[in-house]
């Protein structure tokens, strides 16, 4: 009808970000570590420090080992087709 009026939506008001939970800070708090060299706080799962450069956690000793390998069965695959193209 023309001259009806209708009622509003009422929203829920927004919620108010009250900062992380007990729960939360116990179970992410542990995220950071501090650099070897220059003792900046890192993420944990950094490879080099921002400050310094210096090689810390994921990656600093395993990932050249796992390099080598693959430069070395690399190496291996290319020889065995290279002698089983030739035989």
């Amino acid at each position: 009808m023309a001259g009806d009026v209708v009622p509003s939506i009422r929203r829920a008001a927004p919620e108010v970000d009250e900062g992380p939970s007990e729960e939360d800070i116990e179970r992410f708090g542990g995220v950071t570590q501090r650099c070897p060299e220059c003792g900046t706080e890192l993420y944990d799962d950094v490879v080099t420090c921002w400050n310094c450069g210096a090689h810390v956690g994921v990656g600093s000793g395993g990932s050249s080992v796992s390099a080598r390998w693959a430069v070395a069965v690399i190496v291996l695959l290319i020889l065995a087709f290279v002698l089983y193209a030739v035989l």
